[in-house]
């Protein structure tokens, strides 16, 4: 009880914009993790093959590296509400395509839609909530709204497994349903989200100071400490998630055997794990360093490869 009032007290402190920010990302949490377990699946059914499944991921990585600066560019110089809107639409058209896919390729034009909506819905909802949150309960800002998000989303994923089966199945016909579900309701959260977002405007610049692109990398890099070290880990780390991320699922349907309870179970395990270490984790970051809490997160995520891959096979 201590703990519910805790955050009861730290929502109350919040601003109006954290507060339609949790909205939006609950709701999505919910929605995304009705198809989450079943993506690469529903894409190989749709007639694409593992090496197609690496391009399509491999293509969307190289859209994603393109625009990731001059999106965040975007982020600094526009107002956040707007930007966010239009990563809010390029969302929904994506889960738009997915839902009304007729071969493989429905879906890698929706993979090249995807860093659009993610680096500019993304971004802006990230900086939104830093600017919403004091420099002391940053981490645990964040840590909330992930355990509220993971906590409405933890109830998507066996449901959603009935409702496969029911459909017909690790099958298109069974799959679709699903995204039709997720396109309607993502529409209507997006909408009521950005309707009652406050603006952001971005922070006003000294007159005379230049704003050129890449004078404003340059400077990013002149001024941000540790980043060039940042960069080369986060590299590492997108290099091995786009290795893996595309055939997780896939792999424990077709070489462990998983059955769609049992993908649904996973999705349910894996946001459970986020709910039980999302706000302990948080309160070491905001005590003892972001850094220690980020090498803590390692070893959990190399064994979880090392138990997929030694599970046994039915």
């Amino acid at each position: 009880m201590q703990v519910v009032q805790g955050a009861r007290d730290f929502l109350r402190r919040q601003n109006h914009n954290y507060r339609m920010l949790l909205v939006r990302a609950s709701g999505a949490t919910f929605l995304m993790n009705l198809t989450s377990s079943y993506q690469s699946i529903y894409t190989t059914a749709l007639g694409a093959d593992p090496v197609t499944l690496g391009t399509m991921s491999s293509i969307g990585s190289a859209i994603n590296m393109i625009i990731s600066l001059p999106s965040g560019w975007v982020s600094d110089r526009y107002d956040l509400k707007k930007v966010m809107g239009i990563g809010m639409a390029f969302q929904v058209l994506m889960i738009a395509l997915y839902a009304l896919a007729q071969d493989w390729r429905w879906i890698l034009v929706a993979m090249m839609v995807s860093p659009f909506s993610m680096a500019l819905m993304m971004r802006s909802q990230n900086v939104m909530f830093s600017k919403a949150l004091r420099d002391d309960e940053r981490a645990q800002g964040f840590a909330l709204r992930m355990v509220i998000a993971s906590t409405i989303g933890i109830v998507a994923p066996i449901p959603a497994a009935l409702l496969i089966d029911y459909f017909g199945g690790l099958t298109v016909q069974g799959i679709r349903p699903m995204y039709y579900i997720r396109f309607i309701g993502l529409a209507i959260i997006c909408v009521y989200v950005y309707m009652n977002l406050d603006s952001v405007p971005p922070a006003p610049r000294p007159k005379g100071e230049k704003t050129s692109f890449l004078h404003d990398i340059r400077e990013v890099f002149s001024e941000g400490e540790g980043l060039k070290a940042f960069l080369v880990v986060s590299a590492i780390g997108s290099l091995v998630m786009g290795m893996t991320m595309s055939f997780i699922f896939l792999y424990a349907a077709e070489v462990k055997g998983a059955d769609t309870l049992t993908l649904g179970l996973l999705s349910t395990a894996q946001t459970l794990s986020s709910i039980v270490f999302a706000i302990p984790m948080s309160r070491l970051a905001d005590a003892r360093g972001r850094k220690l809490a980020f090498l803590l997160n390692r070893p959990a995520r190399f064994l979880f490869f090392r138990i997929l891959v030694y599970a046994p096979n039915p």
